[in-house]
């Protein structure tokens, strides 16, 4: 009998099992490990170096949900929307990198509004590939 090959995949989803809990409201819980989430963002960084990119573009305003009410599902009423600028964001994050602010747990959510506007311009640039082979490629 013929061995099957593990994936990487496989390996890291067997080292990393995912967590999920219930509340006691019902309301799943999860366990997100920060070594699993520096992998992600190396395994990402990596792959857009491979295909050549080195810095992204990006518009400066979007909308979001405020941080209060983003994972308060329970109310029956739709959370408000507010205006972020990622140009803000990023010379906050920036000033963190060079020493001039300490850490925050607010950057998490600074970069994490980076990161959701770093993949639309990935997914924008993917639809407009004209070569469905090349789209393959590319993200």
């Amino acid at each position: 009998m013929k061995k099957r090959k593990i994936g990487w995949k496989e390996r890291l989803c067997a080292m990393h099992p995912i967590v999920v809990s219930r509340s006691v409201k019902g309301v799943n819980k999860l366990e997100v490990k920060l070594e699993d989430v520096i992998t992600a963002i190396h395994m990402l960084v990596d792959k857009a170096k491979k295909q050549g990119i080195s810095a992204v573009e990006l518009n400066d305003y979007y909308w979001s949900v405020a941080a209060d009410e983003r994972e308060n599902v329970t109310v029956p009423d739709e959370p408000s929307l507010v205006v972020g600028s990622l140009v803000d964001d990023w010379e906050s994050i920036l000033k963190m990198i060079n020493g001039q602010n300490p850490p925050s747990i607010v950057d998490f959510e600074r970069l994490g509004n980076v990161l959701i506007s770093m993949a639309r311009q990935s997914i924008i640039r993917i639809s407009h590939t004209k070569d469905v082979s090349e789209r393959e490629h590319v993200w």
